[in-house]
């Protein structure tokens, strides 16, 4: 009988060498447990079998990294050498993962690529949204004047205002160190430069000084004094290179609508994130002598720099209260007295904040939404927080294969610190790789991101510190966020349960299955929110392009009035009507779709409805139409008459109101009631007919009161074809234009010009669509990988069920019941977010579609159906495997 303490005692020459070489601080952990495993051993493999697995097990520990048992303070030569040491051993540890488990780390991989190029994406569109007009100096100094006008139509806010207001505030208020105000021309410019003749959109009148308010850089010329001259013009530097060339144009006189006029300087283009684009500029004064007196004419877009930022809120303040001041509106003893049932709010709208913030009346552009921000904001963080979430669950699910490899390396003396920043660091590497990926599949789509979203980008913007920066803390918070969880877990393994039953402590492995569930089911129910967002907004999309606007905006071609074509109207109009293609035409102020005027009316039939001097006078839009509109645009007049040429009196006395004017101002039986035009050249006549309602603005707001009458004031030629557009069409009116007009031809399609209306919508609807896809993808993805890894785990169980009788389909059943229950629980939570969200993004719409159940059935039926169809293959494989062959091989 061997003495029980030598039996128990381990090998005295593979003690030594532990003691001898192991790094100093960690032998009494080691020991420790070697000395556990020992006991263990000989209980189970017998005396002789634990004596040579314990020498072996030490001889792996100091082979080959075996140095001698120097003192603690020599231990390591520096801490450079250990962290290189130690990134080296992380990476090396992490490639023979990837190679041992190529399909779950491919998996991993090509997720996080897609959703992080999906993310900076997104993060280019936004910053580009988030930053016009912050490329100017002192940005934040500038302001619009905004004035919200209260008068007896009620209350309307406007981009611009009139034309002595810019004096007048300059004059009070010392805080104020330069304004403008800026002309817009929406016509073309021609300008002919010897025997060549060109025509440029984006023309403004503005002060003297324009330049010092936005001081856009200079290529040629003073900035100072580029506006002094009354017949100078300052052009930008595309406009300069193609009529120049590379040279210095300062000085050159060219024609400029038949007059003499000289280029005293050239400005850098504007840039794209503005929320106005020219090309020309013009002295205000040159053509408006008398504009410092202009009132009642909201004409001008008035621009404010305050010396400080500071002084922007005071100066907002003594605007709102000084109103009454500003207008004049005083009487002797300097008591305000303003005008009864009238009231104006003279507002500031700071310059950056114009885009995404300002849907004043008669905006300089189309502005974005930041509402559309917010919805790719929040898109790009569920897109990450997917990709994240299958990162931490395969990671979780395959902390299960490397428990031996923890349990091992805790075994041969490293600590759960270690072994948690060594898996930290495998993650970053992940992560790094992942975005090194992402930004070659982002220069690969940009062109086709470009397309979507109307935008300009290019390679070089991912290349500077803007996108740069942001992207290296991402990466930081990804890898944290995405290895966390999964090195806490696989850091905190027990190796001595995890030797005897290959697994970890039940405690982490509860948490580790509420985890993964909890994660799979967000999952999903962020899909199915994506999907239910994807589905209600095309179904608005289709509303919007299908609904009776009340016009045939269909083959109706738009040619923009300009040059001598207005002398020669009539000329062309005939030209144009005889042509094959051609059914008939017509002239507008304005086309359906572009911005109507408001202008002054009086109704007598209204006087004292309202207050006791009451004269009956509104503001409302009004078109100036010929006699053809109603006929060419198709429209109905359910009341009266349309306009005719057999009535020449039509012309100075006839009138059409739309249903809504009728009904705006309570009007029975309109037809023959009084009516006069009280703009410009004042006409007095009566009401001949009532329009149906037509959507000539968009269908964001209702359809207002509009006024059509016969007026020679016309800016578009609309011309519909009684055939589909076609080439041929557009070339036989091109000839007709040149046999008539000099100018240059432009056209476009109407339907095209409401198409634009929906611009950012029909964004947001692709976008989310694209997303939407992405984003079932990633939790099909996950799943796929989630499902394929733990059935393995099962295989034993599908053995014994089968040997039990179990057929096929109740394996299938069996095995895929967890994950599906996992698709209806993401179903249910996503209810009622998706409602809310969806509901909310269609408030937007005066006309809209209602909100039904089927984009939820839709989105249950699609994720039910897809995430059963990516793990069905697995199941199956699983299902059908030979249980001989599993209960044999365990």
């Amino acid at each position: 009988m061997q003495n029980n303490d030598n039996y128990t005692k381990p090998p005295r020459l593979a003690d030594w060498l532990l003691k001898r070489f192991a790094p100093a601080g960690t032998l009494e952990e080691v020991q420790g447990d070697l000395l556990e495993l020992y006991h263990y051993w000989i209980e189970t493999d017998g005396l002789q079998a634990a004596r040579q697995r314990y020498t072996w097990t030490v001889l792996r520990l100091l082979r080959p990294f075996s140095r001698k048992n120097l003192p603690e303070t020599n231990q390591y030569h520096s801490s450079h050498s250990f962290y290189t040491g130690m990134i080296k051993n992380s990476f090396n540890i992490a490639l023979r993962n990837f190679a041992k488990n190529k399909s779950y780390a491919l998996i991993n991989l090509s997720g996080l690529t897609l959703g992080l190029t999906v993310s900076m994406f997104i993060f280019l569109f936004v910053r580009n949204e988030l930053s016009y007009d912050e490329y100017l100096p002192g940005y934040d100094h500038v302001v619009r004047i905004q004035p919200t006008v209260t008068s007896r139509n009620g209350e309307q806010t406007w981009a611009t205002s009139e034309g002595f207001l810019v004096p007048t505030v300059t004059s009070l208020y010392p805080e104020v160190e330069a304004a403008t105000r800026i002309l817009r021309n929406d016509n073309e410019v021609e300008f002919k430069i010897g025997s060549k003749q060109f025509s440029e959109l984006g023309a403004i009148a503005v002060d003297s000084s324009f330049f010092k308010v936005f001081p856009f850089p200079f290529i040629y010329g003073d900035r100072n004094t580029a506006l002094d001259k009354p017949d100078g013009v300052v052009i930008s530097g595309e406009v300069s290179r193609r009529l120049f060339g590379d040279v210095d144009p300062v000085g050159e006189i060219i024609m400029k609508d038949g007059a003499a006029v000289v280029i005293t300087g050239v400005f850098e283009d504007v840039p794209d994130n503005s929320h106005f684009n020219f090309k020309i500029v013009v002295p205000l004064k040159s053509f408006w002598p008398d504009v410092d007196q202009s009132r009642n004419m909201y004409a001008f877009y008035s621009y404010v720099r305050v010396k400080s930022a500071a002084q922007v809120k005071p100066l907002s303040e003594k605007l709102l209260n000084d109103w009454y001041a500003i207008y004049g509106y005083l009487d002797e003893k300097g008591v305000p007295d303003p005008p009864e049932s009238f009231k104006t709010e003279l507002g500031l709208m700071p310059l950056s904040a114009i885009h995404l913030t300002s849907k004043a009346e008669k905006e300089f552009g189309v502005n974005g939404s930041l509402q559309v921000v917010y919805i790719f904001i929040g898109v790009a963080c569920l897109i990450l927080i997917i990709v994240v979430i299958n990162y931490v669950n395969l990671s979780n699910a395959m902390a299960l294969k490397r428990s031996r490899e923890v349990a091992i390396r805790k075994t041969i003396g490293a600590s759960r610190g270690k072994l948690f920043l060594n898996f930290i660091l495998e993650s970053y590497g992940f992560s790094l790789l992942a975005f090194a990926l992402s930004f070659v599949m982002m220069m690969l789509l940009m062109p086709f991101f470009n397309t979507l979203t109307g935008k300009q980008f290019d390679i070089h913007v991912l290349l500077n510190y803007q996108t740069l920066v942001p992207a290296f803390v991402l990466w930081i918070a990804l890898g944290f966020l995405s290895g966390f969880y999964p090195a806490i877990i696989l850091s905190s393994f027990n190796p001595m349960q995890v030797l005897k039953s290959g697994i970890g402590t039940s405690k982490s492995g509860v948490v580790s299955l509420l985890l993964r569930r909890g994660l799979l089911v967000f999952q999903f129910t962020i899909s199915a929110l994506l999907i239910v967002a994807a589905f209600a907004i095309q179904h608005q999309m289709d509303f919007i392009e299908t609904m009776n606007i009340g016009l045939n905006k269909d083959n109706v071609v738009i040619v923009p009035v300009k040059g001598d074509v207005y002398q020669k109207r009539e000329a062309l109009k005939n030209e144009m009507n005889k042509l094959k293609g051609v059914e008939r035409s017509t002239y507008a102020s304005v086309a359906p779709g572009k911005r109507v005027v408001f202008l002054t009316v009086r109704i007598p039939d209204l006087a004292g409805s309202r207050s006791g001097n009451d004269d009956g006078t509104r503001d409302m839009r009004v078109m100036a139409v010929d006699h053809d509109f109603i006929k060419t645009l198709q429209l109905e007049v359910i009341e009266g008459r349309d306009f005719s040429i057999d009535n020449p009196s039509d012309i100075q006395s006839a009138f059409l109101l739309n249903e809504a004017a009728v009904k705006e101002f309570n009007l029975d039986d309109p037809i023959g009631k009084p009516f006069e035009y009280r703009f410009g050249e004042p006409k007095t006549g009566h009401i001949i007919g009532v329009v149906r309602d037509f959507n000539f603005a968009s269908v964001h707001t209702k359809v207002e009161p509009l006024m059509l009458h016969i007026l020679p004031w016309y800016s578009t030629l609309c011309i519909r074809l009684n055939t589909d557009a076609s080439s041929e069409s557009i070339e036989n009116i091109e000839e007709v234009w040149k046999s008539i007009s000099s100018s240059p031809f432009d056209y476009y399609f109407l339907d095209a010009s409401y198409d634009a209306l929906y611009k950012a919508e029909k964004t947001t609807s692709q976008l989310i669509t694209y997303l939407t896809i992405l984003a079932l993808a990633f939790a099909c993805l996950g799943l796929f990988g989630v499902v394929s890894f733990f059935i393995e785990y099962r295989t034993r169980e599908v053995g014994i069920r089968k040997v039990f009788g179990a057929s096929v389909f109740s394996l299938l059943q069996e095995l895929s019941k967890e994950y599906m229950l996992v698709v209806i629980a993401g179903n249910i939570f996503a209810l009622y977010p998706a409602w809310f969200l969806v509901n909310q993004w269609l408030q937007k719409f005066a006309y809209r579609v209602e909100l039904s159940v089927l984009p939820f059935i839709v989105a249950f039926l699609v994720s039910v159906v897809l995430a059963y169809c990516s793990i069905l293959r697995v199941v199956i494989k699983t299902a059908r495997i030979n249980p001989a062959v599993i209960l044999k091989n365990e």
